[in-house]
């Protein structure tokens, strides 16, 4: 036994004394594998990803906060005043403007008001709309001024506000952001089931705005010997009055 026993030793102390178990008691400790880095262009791009997945979020929070409809009738008192438009006579985005910037570069607010009408920055001719509560229940809606963006305007504000129909419009001025809106007025018009036919809408103007639309709408002035029309046209009640005069709509 004792024989057996030396001999293993002297086998132990060959096998720690050999050259493979010298490599393998001197070999170090394995390290955990380091993260690789990702490139600089895949960062970019993981980034600029991320930016359109926020501007797209929260331009569908803009559409659904434009989308969503008020009440039925004016809150807080017997009468709500609604800007359908603010901008310019131009409106905007401005055509000078987005056509220069193909090559030199628009500005921001005609940049972000090209995005659509669901954004602020998208402005048609300035338009006011007053609707007034009647002893009936029901809504008067008279409009201040009727420009060429107003079919824009009646596309982006009427079914959201429950506007059925314009009762009057007051014209202040004679230019093309202001009256150049009156041939939609027919789309617009309230209807006599009675007498199955178009409510007449009231428009009050100065005697010079008056006589500047019998030039420019001739059809839409009242039907005479000589102008005979038989056509969908708006039907309109023309109330010219003098400067500093005071005059009376919808009651």
């Amino acid at each position: 036994k004792g024989i057996v026993e030396h001999a293993r030793s002297a086998e132990q102390a060959a096998a720690l004394s050999s050259p493979a178990a010298s490599m393998k008691a001197e070999q170090p400790l394995a390290q955990p594998h380091s993260p690789i880095p990702f490139p600089p262009t895949r960062v970019m791009s993981m980034a600029l990803r991320a930016a359109r997945f926020l501007a797209l979020i929260l331009a569908l929070a803009r559409c659904a906060a434009e989308q969503s409809p008020p009440p039925t009738r004016p809150q807080d008192g017997p009468a709500r005043l609604t800007f359908l438009g603010t901008g310019a006579s131009t409106a905007l985005p401005d055509l000078r403007c987005m056509v220069d910037g193909a090559t030199n570069g628009a500005c921001k607010t005609c940049t972000r008001a090209a995005r659509g009408p669901a954004d602020r920055n998208f402005r048609g001719n300035v338009c006011l709309l007053i609707s007034v509560l009647g002893g009936d229940g029901g809504t008067a809606e008279i409009l201040i001024d009727c420009g060429k963006t107003f079919r824009s305007a009646v596309l982006r504000f009427f079914q959201r506000l429950s506007v059925k129909g314009i009762d009057a419009i007051l014209l202040t001025h004679d230019h093309a952001d202001a009256i150049l809106g009156l041939d939609e007025i027919r789309s617009v018009q309230k209807w006599d089931p009675v007498a199955r036919r178009a409510c007449a809408t009231v428009v009050a103007c100065s005697y010079r705005t008056f006589e500047h639309c019998q030039g420019a709408f001739p059809y839409l002035m009242p039907p005479s010997k000589e102008l005979k029309l038989k056509r969908f046209v708006s039907q309109l009640d023309w109330r010219p009055f003098e400067n500093g005069e005071s005059f009376e709509v919808c009651g």
